[in-house]
């Protein structure tokens, strides 16, 4: 039975959990206000200009991008574009910090400070990608809550994990098209769930399946049929996938299609056949033309590419604290200078050199958690691991792996397409770890949720 004073201590150690992570959440989020991918000013102007229009009454009239950032943007109602640019950080931080909570409460670390403070260094890139202003991050964010709800929900059969999940699915099918890969995913795990589970938790995974499904054809259902509006064609997704996959082949060891990896190399192929727009759907749909034709001219090519995008995928590392503060040394200066230059204390150079650094060192983990999702997922399907629950997260994060891998092979890679994937493994990994090893908690005794689900 637990005591009173116990209850009182594990009270205490979650508030000091939560400030901890609340402070990273505050501190990462501020260091990558101005560290962007892309600046904020030229992100977020287009996705201001369409949620004014929203707020004016206008009725959205594109197939690209998805409008569920647009509605996002109009919410925040006629801002300043600096305003604009930290209310979105904010929101998206302080959704990420209550996933991030989740996640300790999961893993029991909120009663070991030690531990938790070394754990907190697999989040860095979770709250640095978390921090982009744009859809990218709430699909990251979407795919990590899914991922918890599914955990909890099995373990406590607890509605609210449910609503939670069908409220995540409905908001991110409308932000990116990568979200569609979830369907594909939880189809599969359902599959391969009734042969790696008993009768109870294969149950409740079936509830959690329909639920989030559904809430995934719910959510894109307006969108459908917004284009079939405007088009005459029912489209799942945005009208920008002919012109990303034209230039993917300008990605690989080869090129003999001399193609350029410049958003105007695919316009410039729609202006020569007299389509105004690359992301109409004529204009995409001539670019899935043309691709599918050049890898039947250099389909040897085509497959030395997609083999080495997924080596680049695997080793390129994700977004997290990048070697952007010194952009301008990069083209004034050799890298051996530049280390000269951090070396002799030059400031700017300095900051480049701890960018470069940290953006090694999550290569190196973003590589480690990936092959090991991997190699866990395939101890999964041989029965290996002993709680029925790790094994069907470790098997969802592991397809969604492999599905996001193939999709930047086949298409194009994209940093940003890979650092969705990160809060998942990142969860995956650490939830099934605990159990499995007890070291990686700190202690033999496991303090992992356990409510009600064990291995039934």
């Amino acid at each position: 039975m637990i005591q009173p004073d116990q209850i009182q201590s594990n009270r205490k150690n979650f508030i000091f959990a939560t400030i901890w992570i609340g402070c990273l959440a505050i501190g990462l989020g501020a260091l990558n206000f101005n560290n962007q991918l892309i600046p904020p000013s030229l992100y977020l102007i287009q996705y201001k200009r369409w949620g004014l229009e929203i707020i004016h009454g206008a009725p959205y009239a594109e197939t690209y991008p998805l409008w569920g950032y647009p509605y996002l943007i109009a919410m925040a109602g006629q801002i300043s574009l600096e305003w604009l640019d930290a209310l979105v950080l904010i929101f998206q931080i302080v959704i990420c910090f209550g996933m991030i909570v989740l996640w300790v409460h999961a893993l029991g670390l909120e009663h070991k400070p030690a531990v938790l403070a070394g754990w907190s260094i697999l989040l860095v890139p979770v709250f640095s990608f978390a921090s982009l202003r744009g859809p990218e991050a709430w699909i990251a964010m979407g795919l990590g809550l899914e991922l918890l709800c599914l955990r909890y929900w099995l373990l406590t059969r607890k509605w609210i994990w449910l609503v939670v999940a069908l409220v995540t699915a409905v908001v991110a099918v409308n932000m990116r098209s990568e979200w569609l890969g979830f369907f594909l995913g939880m189809f599969l795990l359902s599959f391969v769930g009734v042969f790696l589970t008993r009768a109870q938790t294969g149950q409740r995974l079936a509830i959690f399946m329909l639920v989030v499904v559904a809430g995934s054809f719910m959510g894109i259902a307006p969108w459908v049929w917004h284009a079939y509006r405007l088009t005459g064609v029912p489209l799942f997704t945005s009208t920008n996938g002919g012109m990303t996959f034209y230039e993917g082949f300008a990605q690989g060891p080869e090129n003999p299609w001399h193609r350029v990896d410049d958003d105007g190399v695919p316009q410039a192929y729609v202006d020569s056949i007299g389509i105004s727009s690359m992301v109409s759907v004529e204009g995409n749909n001539a670019l899935v033309a043309a691709s599918l034709a050049d890898i039947q001219a250099y389909p040897l090519a085509y497959l030395k590419k997609m083999g080495w995008v997924i080596l680049r995928a695997l080793t390129g590392g994700v977004y997290s604290i990048h070697d952007w503060w010194g952009e301008h040394l990069l083209t004034t200066t050799t890298k051996s200078e530049r280390i000269q230059l951090a070396f002799a204390g030059e400031p700017i150079a300095m900051t480049w050199a701890i960018g470069s650094a940290v953006s090694w060192f999550y290569r190196i983990v973003y590589f480690a958690l990936a092959l090991g999702c991997i190699g866990l997922g395939a101890r999964a399907l041989q029965g290996k691991i002993a709680r029925a629950e790790d094994r069907l997260v470790i098997l969802f994060a592991a397809m969604y792996l492999l599905y996001s891998l193939a999709v930047v092979a086949i298409i194009r890679y994209n940093d940003r397409y890979i650092s969705a994937t990160y809060p998942l493994l990142v969860f995956a990994i650490t939830l099934v770890t605990v159990n499995e090893f007890p070291l990686w908690r700190g202690g033999k005794k496991s303090r992992v949720l356990v409510l009600d689900g064990g291995n039934d």
